[in-house]
């Protein structure tokens, strides 16, 4: 049963975690995986063995389906891989949180994961904060954005009026700042 391909898919359809219950030898064949990803969500290769968890074609069709499956890749130089991360923060804006340093520093991936929800910046170091166009994209969704703004921009009239019509009503001409761990990331 283990081993039925038809038998793990349909476990697969009703719990993406059924993939890691199979014999060792069907975690490891590429196409059956591929097939449970297409069943049970990207989410699915945390099932795969190591050596598919390895395989670039198979992470990037896993993170194509959600995002977050690039912290199920295996290889850790994935998420140093600016087209699978790119890919995987399209699909959900918390895979930035498993995006290797370099690229959660890098703007354009940055601006991919805050357009689609602007929460991302609590993965995103300061000096990404410190950026207009990243934090107008952010203060336009919600105002409350702001306070993730590097001290620079939270004194920005421009930007101040943008989080005031979004609906920011602020107090002493600013909002509360956004407490940090001592790497610069955003405690939330």
């Amino acid at each position: 049963m283990r081993s039925d391909p038809r038998t793990i898919l349909e476990a697969v359809r009703q719990d993406c975690r059924a993939l890691g219950l199979a014999t060792k030898k069907a975690r490891g064949d590429p196409d059956l995986v591929m097939e449970a990803l297409r069943v049970g969500g990207g989410m699915t290769l945390a099932g795969a063995t190591e050596a598919v968890r390895s395989d670039r074609g198979v992470v990037l069709e896993a993170v194509r389906m959600d995002g977050r499956a690039i912290s199920r890749a295996f290889l850790h130089q994935y998420r140093e891989d600016r087209e699978l991360v790119m890919e995987a923060v399209q699909q959900d804006w918390r895979a930035l949180a498993h995006a290797s340093d370099e690229l959660r520093s890098d703007k354009e991936v940055v601006l991919e994961a805050v357009k689609q929800n602007w929460r991302a910046l609590q993965f995103a170091p300061e000096r990404v904060c410190q950026d207009r166009e990243v934090m107008t994209v952010a203060v336009r969704q919600d105002p409350d954005a702001l306070r993730f703004a590097a001290d620079n921009l939270r004194n920005d009239p421009a930007l101040a009026r943008e989080a005031e019509q979004a609906g920011l009503s602020l107090i002493g001409g600013q909002p509360a700042p956004t407490p940090r761990c001592p790497c610069g990331h955003a405690l939330m």
